[in-house]
């Protein structure tokens, strides 16, 4: 896996190294993370891109701590093109639900993201705006108002 996150390997040699090997993209470490979590862990662009182009299913793979790439790209504030990038290559990253079934979109306000990455969730999982949280709270009241938000836009 650490391959992908070197800084001193050059990018034709990952591809190189993924043409000969594809299984790595998919292979699990300890945490049962996959590359693409570490490399959208480690806000790597190019890697991710590369990545989704081997394994782009690699998207909705669960780890130990029940986040899928989506919810890292959320927690570690990644552009709206990645989000995208992450979410066009399987939309049901969009429906991972974590912790007091909190949906990835409820994910994406608590960590304040843009009403345009609200807005690319919502357009792929629309039903997230129906889940609610097991214990209500300031938070449910923030996703309610970013839905009004983007409905409005």
């Amino acid at each position: 896996r650490d391959f992908c996150l070197s800084r001193g390997l050059g990018d034709v040699y990952k591809r190189q190294l993924l043409d000969t090997a594809p299984t790595t993209a998919s292979a699990i470490d300890k945490n049962n993370q996959i590359p693409l979590q570490l490399a959208v862990i480690r806000k790597n662009k190019e890697i991710i891109t590369l990545l989704l182009l081997y394994h782009p299913n690699g998207v909705i793979h669960i780890d130990r701590y029940s986040m899928n790439a989506l919810n890292y790209a959320i927690e570690n504030q990644l552009e709206i093109q990645q989000i995208k990038e992450i979410i066009a290559a399987n939309k049901e990253c969009a429906q991972n639900v974590i912790i007091n079934r909190r949906s990835v979109l409820h994910h994406a306000v608590e960590y304040k993201c843009s009403t345009e990455i609200i807005a690319e969730i919502v357009t792929a999982y629309p039903e997230a705006c129906k889940l609610q949280e097991e214990q209500l709270g300031t938070e449910h009241i923030i996703v309610n108002s970013y839905l009004l938000l983007c409905r409005v836009n």
